[in-house]
């Protein structure tokens, strides 16, 4: 065991060892390398910065886009509305043309009956009138032999 604790040390003291000989080595290389780290951080936030910028203009405008959007939707809608009211105006207007012309169907059909009564009327008035010329030529005939009879009975 207490060969085994003395390996573990000598590790431990080799570790170092070996650790403080390469900080010996290595820390006028990194000294050099921190100078060129502390550019390049500052570069990398320089880009970290515009980056920032850039996505705050994307943001600034997403946001108008959106705003666009939300417009233009509202114009939409509003035409969609107007379309729809169109719409109803138009069917009704379809409407009171099918009517009107059911009406104007119905009046021409009245008329034409009207105009069929007329030409009936105007046929029996014909007939009246020649019935009447007939029955007047008759009256005047009968009036001429009750004159001729009456003449004939005075003479008698």
């Amino acid at each position: 065991m207490y060969v085994i604790k003395n390996i573990r040390v000598f590790k431990v003291f080799l570790t170092l060892s070996i650790d403080h000989s390469l900080t010996r080595l290595v820390l006028p290389r990194q000294r050099h390398g921190s100078t060129k780290t502390a550019t390049a951080t500052e570069e990398i936030g320089g880009q970290i910065a515009a980056i920032q910028a850039s996505t705050t203009d994307a943001v600034s405008s997403i946001q108008g886009i959106a705003k666009t959007i939300a417009e233009i939707s509202e114009v939409a809608t509003t035409v969609a509305s107007a379309v729809e009211e169109q719409e109803a105006a138009t069917r009704e207007i379809a409407d009171n043309i099918q009517q009107a012309a059911q009406g104007t169907q119905e009046v021409n059909t009245n008329i034409s009956e009207v105009s069929r009564s007329v030409q009936e009327t105007g046929s029996a008035a014909s007939q009246v009138l020649e019935a009447s010329e007939q029955l007047s030529q008759q009256a005047a005939d009968l009036q001429n032999s009750i004159s001729s009879f009456l003449d004939n009975v005075k003479a008698a």
